[in-house]
């Protein structure tokens, strides 16, 4: 065995016998985010993951190392990102973000931070915003998506007259 299947193992193992939470461990952690990258947050029932206690570390290491990807079409990995690019947010590491069905344009990367402009600039009262790319998971999106988002939160300019004849006083 090599050395990474090991350490696997062995972190599987204490997290069985209850000798550490996934918080504890990194290599824990980052697995858990490559399987609800791989299944989406809210289907790991629905697609049949069978659960942490229950996995092989050759299995894991194939979630850790983006080879066991049900929806691999689906969601972006970060070599899949260029510049230009329009997404919409699937779902985040941080669920009470509450950002799921946003679009954005990729204005920057520099791995492994991207620098998104929003479709709904009000948003965050920000132009741009800045995220870790593991934390999202983030999906291809059509230019029409984005600009519909985008204008859906501008009011026409004739609805604010500022002529003086315009004014109910």
């Amino acid at each position: 065995m090599n050395d990474l299947s090991d350490l696997m193992r062995s972190q599987l193992e204490l997290f069985r016998r209850g000798k550490i939470r996934i918080a504890d461990s990194e290599m824990l952690t980052d697995l858990v985010d490559q399987i609800i990258k791989a299944h989406g947050y809210d289907t790991w029932v629905e697609s049949g993951f069978m659960g942490l206690k229950s996995i092989s570390a050759e299995e894991a290491l194939k979630y850790l190392q983006g080879e066991n990807f049900k929806k691999a079409d689906k969601f972006l990995k970060p070599d899949d990102l260029e510049v230009g690019m329009t997404v919409i947010l699937h779902h985040t590491k941080f669920p009470k973000q509450h950002l799921w069905g946003h679009s954005y344009k990729i204005a920057g990367l520099e791995l492994p931070y991207l620098l998104l402009e929003p479709a709904v600039k009000s948003m965050n009262d920000q132009e741009l915003m800045v995220y870790e790319a593991k934390t999202l998971a983030l999906r291809k999106c059509s230019e029409q998506y984005f600009n519909a988002q985008r204008k859906g939160n501008k009011l026409e300019s004739k609805d604010y007259s500022t002529s003086p004849e315009s004014l109910p006083f």
